[in-house]
């Protein structure tokens, strides 16, 4: 029988899923109309505006791109330099991370 992290779970996928694309309304209707966690989306904003020549909203859609980018960089940074350690995983370190960011800009 093969072992799955907690994080591989139906429930864990709906709930992040869920929190996704809450984040995701959120950021388009009151945030300057680009996504928090939709990053094809952000790509083709992206695009729309730079074929329109507004380099203005451009940069707006650059901004959640990159801060995508560096997210996935310190993901793989705490995934490189995590110990295995019982029920603990890294995943879960990236989890904490990510909420106590979301704590502190919703403040």
């Amino acid at each position: 029988m093969k072992r799955y992290q907690m994080s591989e779970s139906l429930p864990v996928g709906l709930l992040l899923a869920l929190a996704g694309g809450i984040l995701d309304s959120y950021t388009y209707l009151n945030r300057g109309q680009v996504f928090a966690t939709a990053e094809t989306g952000n790509l083709v904003l992206l695009g729309i505006h730079l074929a329109q020549g507004e380099l203005g909203r451009v940069l707006s859609c650059l901004f959640p791109i990159l801060a995508f980018a560096l997210g996935v960089l310190v993901a793989e940074v705490v995934r490189r330099n995590s110990r295995h350690a019982g029920r603990f995983h890294w995943r879960h370190t990236v989890l904490l991370v990510e909420m106590a960011v979301l704590v502190a800009a919703a403040l």
